[in-house]
């Protein structure tokens, strides 16, 4: 709704373990592709085996799923999302 509060809590990005603890908890997140930056609102999600990258789950019923590099590299040129900065969402204050 216009007007409410969102509490975030910035972070650095955060290692495999401690991406682990967090699984299931809402993220704000920028990221990169080819030059391009994004930002999105998801869940963390498991590790995709033998790689970098993380699953980030849909918050609500539309939209995607993503596979985010958090770990860096040369997002110039990558083939998928690099994580660039992180949020911890600790609740909304609703206007009422």
């Amino acid at each position: 709704m216009t007007g409410d509060l969102v509490l975030l809590e910035q972070m650095d990005i955060p290692s495999g373990a401690t991406l682990d603890r967090m699984k299931g908890d809402m993220v704000a997140f920028l990221a990169s592709q080819r030059g391009e930056q994004c930002a999105y609102l998801k869940r963390v999600g498991s590790p995709i085996q033998g790689s970098s990258l993380r699953i980030f789950k849909n918050v609500g019923t539309f939209g995607d799923s993503l596979a985010v590099c958090c770990f860096g590299g040369d997002s110039s040129t990558a083939d998928h999302l690099e994580m660039q900065s992180m949020w911890r969402v600790h609740g909304v204050i609703r206007k009422s």
